[in-house]
């Protein structure tokens, strides 16, 4: 009688597609304190808090998961407002860009992430070229594989 043959190996699970899917009530209270400290001006607090959802949701779905994505463009959202760090706050958007490009994401959205970079890009010039000059090829890296905003 011949060996019984295994069964094949389940796939991953495939990320969701819906975009707009609410974080499950597990993660509402994490979502609540980045929510909480945004309204108290606590921008800080809401990077904070926003990095450490990020962090859960990431080993919960992977990188690429619609929540995952979008909790990095959150924190993307917030260094922006921080205005600390351009060439952080570039490097971040760039990598929420290219994410969610590879992740199919909507790219309506994706090409407005681009388009805040290309803006930090320029508040960057403005501090720092070659700092800047530094990134840009990057930029233009990103910018190709979206192929929708391209720097000026």
């Amino acid at each position: 009688m011949p060996a019984p043959v295994p069964a094949p190996p389940e796939p991953a699970p495939a990320p969701a597609s819906d975009w707009s899917a609410p974080l499950p009530p597990h993660h509402a209270e994490r979502f609540g304190r980045i929510v909480a400290a945004e309204l108290q001006g606590d921008l800080v607090g809401a990077a904070l808090a926003a990095r450490e959802l990020e962090g859960a949701l990431d080993r919960e779905y992977g990188a690429l998961h619609p929540h995952t994505v979008g909790v990095l463009g959150t924190r993307a959202w917030l260094a922006l407002l921080l205005q600390e760090d351009w060439a952080a706050i570039m490097r971040l958007h760039l990598r929420t860009a290219e994410r969610r490009h590879n992740a199919q994401a909507p790219v309506d959205e994706t090409r407005r992430v681009l388009r805040n970079a290309r803006a930090v890009w320029w508040r960057l010039a403005a501090v720092d070229r070659a700092e800047a000059d530094e990134i840009q090829p990057e930029l233009q890296r990103v910018s190709d594989l979206v192929a929708g905003v391209l720097p000026e």
